[in-house]
């Protein structure tokens, strides 16, 4: 799967994605909107090539540092969720 860039796989029940993305992908547009997660993934940082991520309408409370490696993201979506706080040292180097 190392050539896989796009992964859409919204509107399901997942309630996870720990240890299930692609590693050493190309991974630039990963589109999980409108499922039952309720953290980000935790191995999100390992795609450096992500530049458009939709987590849009699920149950993600915390942001942790899953983003601070992504130096390519040019859109995160993270609208109807149950987040609760935002801090850039979190989210960014």
């Amino acid at each position: 799967m190392g050539e896989l860039e796009w992964l859409f796989i919204e509107q399901n029940m997942l309630t996870s994605l720990d240890q299930e993305l692609p590693l050493n992908s190309k991974l630039e547009h990963l589109n999980v909107t409108h499922n039952q997660l309720t953290s980000m993934p935790e191995d999100l940082h390992l795609q450096t090539s992500l530049e458009v991520l939709m987590l849009n309408h699920n149950e993600i409370s915390l942001l942790g540092g899953a983003l601070k490696k992504s130096k390519r993201l040019l859109y995160a979506g993270l609208t109807y969720n149950q987040i609760t706080s935002v801090k850039n040292s979190i989210m960014f180097d």
